[in-house]
């Protein structure tokens, strides 16, 4: 037997004249609202502080007030803070987006260093994928010094 090879199959289109394309149109238009923006607010330095006070008189282990050893905390750790501190989910959220992304935080994540829960044991270690490697800042219309151009002497010998 041989197969014949399958035939594309033709595209339907439907050709509507102008007032039923517009008022399909119209239809789409009201059955499908948008969602509304959501404004992302900055943490307040007050609001942060406040959280960060009590996330240590309750977690010292955790969260040390030496921060001469930064602990690095465990992955899903606010779900835990929401549920020990009863405290609003996002407000959790934005006060550890803050805390890991100071600096020192950043610097001490090293891979293979010890992960945190909150009552201050070892819960797993920080992962190659996890560590971020920060990229050299190069200012805009300035050239990289490695590829300056020699200076070409000007004075003219006879």
């Amino acid at each position: 037997m041989t197969e014949e090879p399958e035939k594309p199959k033709p595209k339907l289109t439907l050709k509507l004249g102008g007032d039923k394309l517009k008022a399909i149109q119209e239809k789409l238009k009201t059955e499908v609202p948008k969602a509304p923006k959501v404004k992302k607010e900055k943490m307040p330095r007050e609001e942060y502080k406040e959280v960060l006070d009590l996330v240590r008189r309750k977690f010292a282990k955790a969260f040390p007030k030496c921060t001469n050893p930064i602990r690095m905390l465990k992955l899903g750790i606010h779900k835990d803070l929401c549920k020990r501190l009863k405290m609003d989910e996002y407000k959790i959220w934005r006060f550890l987006y803050v805390y890991t992304k100071k600096k020192k935080y950043t610097l001490a994540m090293k891979v293979g260093e010890p992960r945190y829960s909150l009552s201050g044991k070892e819960v797993g270690k920080v992962m190659e994928s996890e560590v971020h490697v920060p990229k050299k800042k190069q200012v805009k219309g300035k050239r990289p010094s490695n590829t300056a151009k020699p200076k070409q002497n000007t004075k003219t010998s006879s």
